[in-house]
């Protein structure tokens, strides 16, 4: 089979070409795209495959088309499916269309039509129907052992991290999580409940984007009932569940190849594994073996002209429940309350904000968008952590900070620029911090900017004991690396400052910024005390300088406004408090009995956990005959298994003792390993207090939400992301 692969991106490089290569016979092979960068990542993996750089559109006017080909899978971003599908079935291919075929249930019909005028196979992938776990689910099913089925629960969320090559995927044409990853459950369900699905509720959190958090509540027309839950931005429960009369069936999301039966009135599952789920019983339980077994039956189908596994018929279905459910939404931003108080406005002009994917960033993306700011550009390195931000109509170019030219084509236009963005892992992260905020500044400047705000930090301050530390304070930066190169990238946009013209340039240093979605000082510590990882620093006694993220996207908006503002630096915190009281209300019951450990101690634990983490691996070698041997043998190891020869009695005897005479506040943590040192720096027990006295003396500038309204928000995502409130009750 002679086979044309339109596009070239991940899901092509992922799963098609691999699943390809387990065919036999084998398929003769042609990837086609438009991006170079695509077919040079494809090529450089999959050496010998061909490939040709070009538009969908022009390869599918090659005269003699179907000499060449019997058949094209269509890997195109959502929207252009429809146009593909409809372009190759006139020139006589046979069509394996990745999910959604189309985006309207007319335009599906009509490619049903055209597949039938031209007796050409149209087929839609939907792989999960060929997952081992699902089948064991249906095999299971089909034997009564649920009983009747009465109801379907879907649940499907984690955040994204699909490896999209550009930001077609986020494109408001191509649709959200439903119209992408629901299309997939609509499929499923459509097949468990037995016939035709009604929509009856639809939520979800789209604003002006593609929405990334989605539920949708169904009824089939055999009375089952139908709940479906979404997320590209937090994790949910991940797993498929068919109630039924005499019991449940339970399938987890992923590659498993069995499901898990639990009669009724017994707690304890039975795992099911499902019969023979792909024509090579060789292939392993993979996603990729779904892929391939796909491509079989899209081979069997034109070999025998039978009809494919799911059709037009079946997208149609779908489309029309996404078409229903995408007429129902309103605007999330609009629907949600607003938070009391006067908030600042920035006023009319586009707006540039780097690290826009980030906490604050993401934050500040919304109120931009709610203030009704003409258009906001948000430059990202590059598509995985977008989800959140691409709920906005918002445009996300893909930008190199540290390529100046990059940086500057992507201010063109923009009245503000609020630079967040900073270097927070790899080599080049101090590169990023300081050569990025140069980039942009200049760029700014070239571009005739009105203005750029700098988010710095308190860390540039460091941490003097027993003193209120105001924009005066020496450069004293802590916080390792971090904190130095934000001390220089604030000492050069300062002095950057006295020749800037036109363009103002203004930083902020605010203290330890929490509020919902934040990491460090908001889902970190939770999430450390559910694992029985945290403990106090001195007992918690260390001071913390806190700012809820709407109080500082008012100072960010205020320094933006105003001229006065240019050329100075701003601190910028709410309040002070002991990290006790600050985490207490956060931490809930998972901040019962936790343990307290100075600096000194916590440091003492880690090491001794390494130590006793290498001493289980020497003792597993020693102990174990096959490890043994192939230490011997291995060139390093070889000479150290000999020390362990010698010593290896010793070396079990340490690892028991430890192993049983762990300390009591080691237990105390629920954890076999400690709560991680740096805890003694994040949460110090350090008494610097900072003073926001300029920024409301000069910006005019106030907290607008106090600590405890700030933590019952901070709280009530908590509860939404990381404790469900069985969890917290429990």
């Amino acid at each position: 089979m002679r086979l044309l692969v339109l596009g070239g991106g991940a899901v092509t490089r992922e799963y098609y070409l691999p699943a390809i290569a387990m065919l036999d016979p084998p398929l003769d092979v042609r990837v086609v795209d438009r991006a170079a960068d695509a077919l040079c990542a494809l090529a450089a993996r999959y050496p010998g495959t061909k490939t040709e750089r070009a538009d969908f559109q022009t390869v599918l006017d090659e005269p003699n088309l179907v000499a060449q080909f019997d058949g094209v899978v269509i890997a195109l971003p959502n929207a252009s499916h429809e146009n593909a599908t409809s372009c190759a079935l006139r020139r006589g291919l046979h069509v394996l269309c990745e999910k959604p075929l189309a985006l309207s249930h007319v335009a599906c019909l009509r490619l049903r039509d055209e597949a039938r005028a031209a007796a050409r196979v149209l087929a839609v992938s939907m792989v999960r129907r060929l997952l081992p776990s699902i089948e064991a689910a249906r095999q299971a099913i089909a034997r009564g052992l649920i009983g009747e089925l009465l109801s379907l629960d879907f649940e499907d969320g984690q955040p994204y991290a699909w490896l999209s090559d550009s930001g077609e995927f986020f494109r408001k044409e191509n649709g959200g999580v439903l119209a992408d990853m629901g299309v997939h459950y609509l499929d499923l369900a459509r097949e468990f409940a037995a016939g035709t699905l009604i929509p009856s509720k639809y939520t979800d959190d789209y604003a002006g984007g593609v929405e990334a958090n989605a539920v949708l509540e169904l009824q089939s027309e055999t009375g089952r009932t139908i709940r479906i839950a979404l997320s590209r931005t937090r994790r949910l429960r991940n797993t498929l569940i068919f109630h039924g009369t005499r019991g449940d069936l339970s399938v987890a999301k992923g590659v498993d190849a069995s499901c898990v039966w639990r009669p009724s009135g017994e707690e304890a599952g039975i795992t099911l594994s499902p019969v023979r789920p792909f024509a090579n019983g060789d292939w392993p339980n993979t996603l990729t073996s779904c892929f391939a077994q796909q491509l079989h039956e899209f081979r069997e189908a034109i070999r025998r002209g039978t009809d494919p596994r799911v059709g037009a018929e079946e997208a149609a279905g779908a489309a029309t429940i996404v078409e229903w459910a995408y007429g129902q939404r309103r605007m999330f931003a609009q629907s949600e309350p607003r938070l009391a108080g006067n908030r600042q406005m920035l006023g009319s002009g586009l707006a540039c904000v780097t690290g826009g994917t980030g906490f604050i960033g993401s934050h500040l993306v919304r109120r931009l968008y709610e203030e009704g700011v003409e258009g906001v550009s948000v430059p990202v390195r590059g598509y995985r952590t977008c989800s959140s931000l691409a709920r906005f109509p918002v445009s996300m170019p893909r930008v190199d900070l540290l390529n100046g030219g990059e940086v500057r084509h992507a201010l063109k236009g923009a009245r503000w620029v609020f630079h967040l963005a900073y270097g927070s892992s790899g080599h080049d992260a101090s590169r990023v911090t300081i050569e990025g905020t140069r980039n942009v500044v200049e760029g700014a400047i070239a571009e005739r900017c009105e203005c750029v705000v700098i988010l710095s930090s308190i860390y540039v301050f460091g941490r003097p004991d027993a003193a209120t530390v105001d924009e005066s304070w020496p450069y004293d930066p802590v916080g390792g690396e971090y904190g130095r190169s934000k001390a220089r990238m604030e000492r050069w946009c300062l002095e950057r400052s006295t020749s800037s013209g036109f363009t103002r340039i203004i930083v902020l240093n605010p203290s330890c910024v929490y509020g919902p979605g934040g990491r460090t000082y908001s889902e970190l510590p939770v999430r450390l005390a559910k694992q029985g990882a945290f403990c106090w620093v001195d007992g918690g006694k260390g001071t913390a300088n806190y700012t809820f993220v709407e109080n500082l996207l008012d100072a960010m908006l205020l320094a933006a406004r105003l001229e006065v503002a240019h050329g100075q630096r701003f601190i910028v915190t709410d309040g002070y408090v002991s990290w006790r009281e600050f985490l207490e209300p956060l931490l809930g019951r998972f901040g019962e009995d936790l343990p307290s450990f100075t600096r000194g101690e916590l440091a003492a634990l880690n090491r001794k956990a390494r130590r006793t983490r290498l001493l289980r691996v020497v003792r597993d070698i020693a102990l174990d005959p096959r490890l043994t041997y192939a230490a011997r043998n291995a060139p390093v190891l070889g000479g150290a298994l000999k020390l362990v020869d010698r010593y290896a009695p010793a070396t079990v005897g340490a690892a028991r003792a430890w192993r049983g005479h762990a300390t009591g506040r080691m237990r105390e943590t629920r954890n076999e390993n400690p709560p991680p040192v740096w805890l003694s720096d994040v949460f110090c027990a350090g008494t610097s207090r900072y003073s926001a006295e300029k920024a409301c003396r000069v910006l005019g500038w106030s907290p607008r939400i106090g600590l405890d309204r700030g933590r019952q928000l901070t709280l009530a995502w908590l509860r939404d992301t990381v404790i469900p409130e069985s969890e917290e009750e429990s």
